[in-house]
């Protein structure tokens, strides 16, 4: 029994230590699983981070792929638009070609035209040339005949002139020998003949110094307006319209018929409403005359508006304007006269 009670110690002993030798291999065991098992979660942690950060970037790629695809469609949109708008040129294009070739065609036509119309311009610049010649001939024919109108023209004024007769008609100033004023008739008659000055005088005393102030008229007048008279005859006619003989001093008038003589060399008119007296001198100008408030007082009754007298003898008058001048010149400009 003790045989068998120890055999049983010792087999429970070397149970217990087969047991205690397990146990702590499976404590070890246990031991480092647990320790995997710590890893592994740790490692399950990483790994779920790094899931739910991919789930994350997965979600932004998502939305950047939404995003893209909107683009992709508005870029297919305008796509599609462009080639909507490449089929509209394409067929402007063709309507453009078919424009240009009918251009092409017309743009032939005109060149032919041209071609033609070159050579018309080559046979009308021929004849233009011909033309040209024929204008000079002509050109030097009219000259030709300008100069022969010219001198036929000189030929016509001088048998004009030779035969024609230019008349002035005016009034001189004087006083009568009660010392009154009056207006006698003054005509100039200006026509070719010999280098003469006439004086015909009715009803009117002649006196030496008429004579010599109707010469100085007569050259003050030439002077004046640069006339050549060698071969004019002047007449003046004095003529008093009353019935007793009168007498007037000849220079007194010798501005009045100045002034007529030179308007029957310019063949022009004389106005009566403007009356003058006064001597002429031999360089045109106007001398001091006596009786002027008498010749004023007659020119009024005649019906002239105004009065021309030697500057300085102006007066004051009723109803007529009397105006100084010193020379024939001054006195045509209310005459009108250039």
């Amino acid at each position: 029994m003790k045989s068998t009670s120890k055999a049983l110690f010792v087999i429970l002993f070397v149970f217990v230590i087969f047991l205690s030798g397990t146990t702590f291999m499976l404590y070890g065991e246990a031991t480092s699983q647990s320790d995997k098992i710590d890893d592994l979660e740790s490692e399950n942690l990483e790994l779920i981070q790094d899931i739910e950060e991919l789930q994350s970037r997965v979600n932004n790629l998502n939305e950047e792929n939404l995003e893209l695809i909107q683009d992709i469609e508005e870029l297919q949109s305008r796509v599609n638009n462009l080639n909507e708008e490449i089929e509209d040129t394409k067929k402007d294009l063709e309507e453009a070609e078919k424009d240009i070739d009918v251009l092409n065609s017309q743009i032939e036509e005109k060149n032919e035209t041209i071609v033609a119309l070159e050579s018309k311009v080559d046979e009308l610049e021929k004849k233009l040339e011909e033309t040209n010649l024929e204008v000079y001939e002509l050109q030097k024919s009219l000259n030709e005949t300008k100069d022969d109108l010219h001198e036929a023209k000189e030929d016509i004024e001088y048998l004009k002139n030779l035969y024609e007769i230019q008349t002035s008609e005016y009034a001189i100033l004087a006083v009568d020998e009660d010392d009154e004023g009056v207006v006698v008739e003054l005509e100039i008659k200006m026509e070719r003949g010999e280098d003469n000055v006439l004086v015909d005088i009715t009803r009117v005393i002649y006196r030496t110094d008429t004579q010599i102030s109707v010469r100085s008229a007569f050259d003050v007048s030439k002077e004046y307006t640069g006339y050549q008279m060698n071969d004019s005859e002047i007449e003046v006619h004095i003529s008093n319209p009353y019935e007793e003989l009168l007498e007037i001093g000849g220079p007194s008038a010798g501005a009045a018929i100045t002034v007529s003589i030179i308007h029957a060399i310019e063949n022009e008119s004389l106005t009566k409403d403007v009356l003058i007296t006064g001597t002429i001198e031999e360089d045109g100008d106007i001398g001091k005359v006596g009786s002027i408030e008498e010749k004023v007082d007659a020119a009024r009754e005649y019906g002239a508006h105004t009065v021309l007298v030697p500057e300085g003898q102006e007066i004051e008058a009723e109803d007529i304007e009397v105006i100084g001048v010193s020379n024939v010149e001054e006195a045509l400009y209310y005459f009108d006269v250039e």
